[in-house]
């Protein structure tokens, strides 16, 4: 039977499982994430009759399960974000480092068959990065943290993050000639400059909305815009989408959609908005296609 696998995803794949450097960060990232979980319980579920006698309380586990679950979410949500794309930035400007890129181009790969062979690859070296610590995860979840749904909405919204930034970190790649520029434009990208707006909306989530003056004669849609644009800013960048999507979801017991009131239109209409989380799985689908298609054009290219 012929072989179907992109032969560079399965030369990525052989070539990073076995590096040293590999298995290290893999055990780093676990040990953390175990330390942090640990750490979390053990100064949350202690109750200390004396100086002498410290126990950890069950009851006192229990009610910190839902804070551990989200700690670990976010930290999971750091590393799909920041540290997993690190194998898709020095893709293809590695290749042009090495002097390898045009080599990797006279072969029989078509560039759309080279992009989504380096592109499988970081997706699956940042899958196994995500997955390793799912137990600590899994701990909030037995004792009662969260729900369900809450659990496999986590773990799809951390997979969207994962496909979007490898995308990004990979259209970057394939932009410029040396890694170290590579890893300066994508970490601007991520950390300086989609965050102002994103972050800007969280603020406006912690203290409660925004308030903006609005006249009867208005139309609805224009009310409800100036008075929750803020929740569908937050859908941009994943920290703030996800950090309120939970406030949001814990206060209206929804996770998919959000009703707010519109003030001052007379008898209150409400206004149904996608969750924050939603709003940026949306947005990050079609956003990851077509950096992808854009890498594999620019691959095509001859002066590339």
């Amino acid at each position: 039977m012929k072989n179907q696998l992109n032969p560079l995803l399965a030369r990525q794949l052989t070539g990073g499982a076995r590096r040293s450097r590999f298995f290290w960060l893999v055990s780093f990232h676990v040990l953390l994430q175990g330390l942090i979980a640990f750490g979390f319980l053990r100064l949350g579920g202690m109750a200390t009759s004396s100086e002498s006698d410290a126990r950890i309380s069950l009851a006192g586990l229990l009610s910190n399960a839902r804070q551990l679950y989200w700690l670990s979410s976010l930290l999971l949500l750091l590393t799909g974000g920041l540290l997993a794309p690190i194998a898709a930035i020095g893709g293809l400007a590695g290749e042009m480092e090495h002097r390898t890129f045009d080599l990797l181009r006279i072969t029989t790969l078509s560039p759309r068959a080279i992009v989504l062979g380096k592109w499988g690859a970081a997706i699956l070296t940042g899958l196994l990065l995500l997955l390793t610590p799912i137990p600590v995860q899994l701990l909030g979840f037995w004792l009662g943290g969260v729900t369900l749904t809450e659990l496999l909405l986590t773990q799809v919204f951390l997979f969207v993050v994962l496909m979007l930034n490898t995308a990004l970190a990979l259209a970057i790649s394939a932009r410029v000639r040396k890694t170290w520029i590579a890893v300066l434009i994508f970490y601007g990208i991520v950390l300086a400059a989609v965050p102002i707006i994103g972050g800007g909306a969280l603020l406006v989530v912690l203290y409660g909305g925004w308030y903006v003056p609005v006249s009867s004669t208005q139309p609805l849609w224009q009310m409800a815009l100036a008075q929750h644009g803020w929740v569908l800013l937050t859908g941009v960048h994943p920290l703030s989408a996800a950090i309120a999507s939970v406030i949001l979801g814990t206060e209206q017991g929804a996770w998919f959609w959000l009703t707010f009131p519109i003030m001052g239109a007379g008898i209150t209409p409400t206004v149904t908005l996608p969750a924050p989380w939603f709003t940026h799985t949306l947005l990050a689908l079609p956003i990851t296609a077509v950096l992808l298609w854009w890498t594999a054009r620019r691959m095509a290219r001859p002066e590339v």
